[in-house]
């Protein structure tokens, strides 16, 4: 039987685009299917794919003083646990 492996992470930011590369290089070593993030403070409410490690990343907006916003990054591995 396989275990759904989850993690969280505080980024301090990924407001720029910069931020979420370096963010999707280090998630190739990461083998988590969910990890879930703390002050990702990015502008909008989206969803994105990251292609480089096969991953979908969801988040919040940030608030009107730059802070907070939360979001999840769900690995392509984690659809064997969905149904």
């Amino acid at each position: 039987m396989a275990c759904l492996l989850l993690a969280t992470l505080n980024c301090l930011t990924l407001c720029q685009d910069s931020r979420i590369v370096e963010l999707e290089e280090a998630l190739i070593k990461i083998k988590c299917h969910v990890i879930g993030l703390a002050e990702v403070r990015r502008p909008n409410e989206a969803s994105m794919d990251l292609a480089k490690s096969g991953s979908v990343l969801y988040h919040t907006q940030r608030l009107q003083n730059r802070m907070a916003g939360v979001g999840f990054i769900v690995s392509v591995r984690a659809s064997q646990f969905a149904r």
